[in-house]
């Protein structure tokens, strides 16, 4: 589906969901306030994939009994954190946690921001134990909660990219999803994924430039590269290697003519936030470069699944 593309296309999503360790700001509001300036300096079109159940109204008592019954039976079921991430275990840890001011902000920015949707409570949707009745419960808790903000979510990011129910999607009204990098040492044992993810960086292999497929009436949008930044492993890279990465990827969108779609959390700019936000300040540099120059356009998820429909049905 990449003959849809007159150009190169830049995508960048990011996920807003709680970083149980940061118990000060979890969901790094100072962070996002810093972020959003720089998007805005360089007028770039970004989806923020919101996590539902940030947008609760909290207090010490009563989080549990605000969700629908279908989700909390989820994490009765769920047995490890990593199975679930034990979403409302981590909001009763800090009830604070809001993250209605942090939309504010994104609907607030002066370059135009797209609401999209990261579960209502950040459940494994591909995993065995969620079922289809969970996963739609998921979705009608996020409709009632972006409904308070006037926000109607048509962008979707899998949790941990663990893809299930996408006809779900549509049926909710979305039409575009973030599926999972097609990198080449995705089918590595997980224990030999990070080794080979910070070789890839030294040997400055291009990030993926993958391809667009529409399933079951929704968009996906696979993503290409993440901006992962400076903790465990992740000090292995330095950030010259991971610019590097990421201007090596728009360089082959735009010969291709393909989609380049860079991603990560705002927590993960947490440690060295200015080293990290400069890093981002020159990719989004060569991405205006790219775009005063014709070669490739930036859009959020949401404006490229209307692009890509518009296209698909031009050319029938």
């Amino acid at each position: 589906m990449n003959s849809l593309l007159e150009r190169g296309a830049f995508i960048l999503s990011i996920d807003v969901e709680p970083n149980v360790k940061l118990p000060r700001d979890p969901i790094c509001q100072e962070v996002t306030s810093l972020l959003l300036e720089l998007i805005a300096q360089f007028k770039i079109h970004a989806t923020w994939a919101v996590q539902g159940n940030l947008l609760l109204d909290r207090n010490e008592i009563n989080v549990e009994n605000q969700l629908p019954g279908v989700i909390a039976d989820y994490q009765k079921l769920s047995s490890t954190e990593s199975l679930a991430g034990k979403p409302y275990t981590r909001l009763n840890r800090a009830p604070s946690w809001h993250g209605k001011s942090v939309i504010q902000q994104i609907l607030s920015c002066k370059t135009y921001q797209e609401i999209g949707c990261h579960t209502f409570s950040h459940i494994r949707v591909g995993d065995s134990s969620c079922t289809r009745e969970q996963f739609e419960a998921e979705l009608k808790a996020c409709q009632q909660e972006f409904g308070r903000f006037g926000v109607t979510p048509y962008s979707f990011v899998f949790p941990w990219n663990s893809v299930q129910y996408v006809d779900s999607l549509r049926n909710y009204g979305y039409i575009a999803y973030r599926g999972p990098s097609p990198d080449w040492y995705a089918r590595l044992p997980v224990f030999l994924q990070r080794l080979a993810h910070a070789v890839d960086h030294w040997l400055l292999i291009p990030s993926p430039v993958p391809t667009v497929s529409c399933e079951m009436g929704v968009w996906n949008l696979p993503a290409s590269y993440y901006y992962v930044c400076g903790k465990g492993w992740g000090k292995m890279i330095p950030t010259q290697l991971r610019e590097r990465k990421a201007r090596e990827g728009l360089r082959l969108a735009v010969r291709k003519r393909r989609l380049f779609h860079l991603w990560f959390h705002p927590f993960n700019l947490v440690r060295n936030t200015r080293v990290w936000l400069r890093g981002l300040e020159n990719i989004f540099a060569e991405v205006n470069r790219y775009r005063d120059s014709g070669l490739l356009e930036n859009l959020t998820m949401g404006e490229a699944a209307i692009k890509f429909e518009n296209s698909a049905r031009g050319r029938k």
